[in-house]
C-alpha cells in the first residue's frame, strides 16, 4: 500500500512539474517572440514542446525526427527554427492575410515567422489581388526570403 501511495505521489509531482515546464516554455516563447518581433507558428511551438520533453526527461520521451543537436537550453534552440522573412510590397497598409501551412498568422511589422523544419507553404492574400504563393522544404535554421508584390 505504501509503495502504491508513493508511486502515486511521485507521478502527481512529476506531472505538475512537466505542466509547469510547459507553461514556462510557453512564457519563454512568448517573451522571445515579443522581444525579437517574430511570430512562432503553432507547429513550431508544438515541436518546441516535444524538444523540451527530451530536455526534461531524455529517457522517457521519444526522439522527434527534427530534434536539435544541442538541447542544453530552450532559448538557444528557439533560434534554430527556420525563419520565413516575408517581404510584401507595397508594405502599407498591412491589410494582407498570411497563412503558413494552413495556419492563419498575423501580418507582422518585421514579417518574420519561425516555422518547423520541413515542407512549408506560404500564402499571402490581399483583397483584389492574386494570391502570392511560395512552397519549399527548409532543412535547417536558415532564413527563407519570400517576396510578394501586389
Amino acid at each position: 500500500m505504501k509503495i502504491l501511495f508513493v508511486s502515486f505521489a511521485i507521478s502527481l509531482v512529476t506531472s505538475s512539474v512537466m505542466a509547469e515546464s510547459g507553461s514556462n516554455l510557453d512564457a519563454l516563447m512568448d517573451r522571445w517572440s515579443a522581444d525579437n518581433g517574430v511570430y512562432i507558428t503553432k507547429k513550431a511551438r508544438k515541436d518546441a514542446h516535444e524538444w523540451q520533453a527530451i530536455v526534461d526527461d531524455p529517457r522517457g520521451a521519444p526522439m522527434p525526427q527534427r530534434a536539435p543537436e544541442d538541447r542544453s537550453t530552450s532559448s538557444l534552440w528557439l533560434v534554430r527554427f527556420p525563419t520565413i522573412r516575408l517581404n510584401v510590397n507595397p508594405t502599407a497598409p498591412r491589410d494582407y492575410v498570411v497563412s503558413i501551412n494552413g495556419e492563419d498568422c498575423p501580418a507582422t511589422e518585421k514579417g518574420l515567422y519561425k516555422v518547423p523544419i520541413g515542407t512549408i507553404q506560404v500564402r499571402v492574400e490581399r483583397a483584389g489581388k492574386a494570391p502570392c504563393l511560395w512552397s519549399g522544404t527548409i532543412v535547417d535554421s536558415r532564413t527563407q526570403e519570400v517576396s510578394c508584390n501586389f
